[in-house]
């Protein structure tokens, strides 16, 4: 196979072409077997069942190790039906695939339950020889694999762009969430869908591009902190990338057993704002509930008298250029909701 492959290599050639790219891959595939032979007897069975029984019309697949890659071409006229067919395919092999290998006589030791599986579909690039296709390569294989890593612990998750131009209505119950995929949507997010097992680590719901920005630290009393509650606003010098990752990190003296405060001490928290903004001057403004961080510092001992320090930190994209100072400013708080 692979001497008929070299050769087919000295007369390949690219071509463009519209494809709808499935990337599936087994969880914990690894820790399951304890030689080569029960993985090669696993692999070789759910292989054939996925492409017989799920993707019978993908023309193209190659293994990925622990996992296939699948191709199917696309036009005007199938694009609807592969769609449609393929999202259903892969919700099926989610449900099914503790089950796949029931009906195998060979199998009687444990086998992996879960797979996760990315799909996505635009314009590839084929390599081909002789008649034969080679391989592919391109964004939506790049993309399907990126969206397969993401589904965990198992599931189904596809790009939103996958549905455009499409009835969208079959899919309405797949959860929608706004992410970034590193190497593909850095600092511009992408809307997918997914189904319910799947669970986004947070580490995709901030920019790739971005580093954490720290706002200058303001040191006040307790008892000002008090004055600012319920709610106060602070004026941030970028635009956040992430409104829901603005935090504000306080730290302060720690009191001995007799309450007195002691000078080789410091403790420390972190509240996250409850909504950031565009303010009505066009800058940036989150709102803390400082009712909570009083009470908090109440509770920990802080006298209304002892100095508390104040920073801000979010994530803003690199290179965005400062905006002026951020001097904290008290807004109608009370009507921001």
């Amino acid at each position: 196979m692979h001497n008929e492959l070299r050769q087919l290599l000295r007369t390949a050639s690219g071509e463009s072409e519209f494809v709808l790219a499935v990337n599936v891959d087994i969880r914990g595939f690894s820790s399951f077997f304890a030689d080569s032979s029960q993985a090669a007897a696993f692999l070789s069975y759910v292989y054939t069942k996925i492409l017989d029984e799920y993707f019978p019309e993908h023309s193209f697949f190659k293994p990925t190790g622990d996992g296939l890659l699948l191709v199917r071409p696309l036009d005007r006229d199938s694009v609807a039906d592969v769609v449609v067919q393929s999202i259903d395919a892969a919700q099926r092999l989610d449900a099914d695939f503790g089950s796949l290998c029931d009906d195998d006589s060979l199998i009687n030791y444990a086998t992996p339950n879960n797979v996760g599986i990315g799909l996505a579909r635009g314009s590839a690039t084929r390599l081909s020889s002789g008649g034969q296709t080679l391989d592919y390569s391109g964004r939506p294989l790049n993309l399907a694999s990126r969206l397969m890593d993401l589904a965990r612990p198992h599931g189904v998750v596809f790009d939103e762009s996958l549905l455009s131009g499409l009835d969208q209505s079959p899919f309405a119950e797949l959860e929608t969430l706004q992410v970034y995929v590193k190497g593909i949507a850095d600092i511009e997010p992408m809307i997918i869908r997914m189904t319910k097992p799947v669970s986004i680590p947070q580490t995709n719901r901030r920019p790739f591009g971005a580093e954490v920005y720290s706002e200058h630290e303001d040191e006040i009393t307790r008892a000002e902190i008090g004055r600012r509650a319920p709610r106060f606003i602070h004026t941030l010098t970028h635009e956040p990338f992430d409104l829901g990752d603005v935090t504000l990190h306080f730290s302060h003296p720690v009191g001995d057993a007799r309450g007195a405060r002691r000078k080789d001490l410091q403790g420390m928290g972190q509240i996250k704002a409850l909504s950031s903004r565009m303010g009505p001057d066009g800058r940036w403004e989150s709102l803390f509930d400082y009712k909570d961080l009083d009470a908090q510092l109440t509770a920990r001992g802080v006298k209304s008298t002892w100095k508390v320090k104040i920073r801000i930190t979010y994530p803003v994209a690199v290179g965005l250029g400062n905006l002026g100072p951020s001097e904290p400013t008290a807004g109608p708080a009370a009507l921001w909701t």
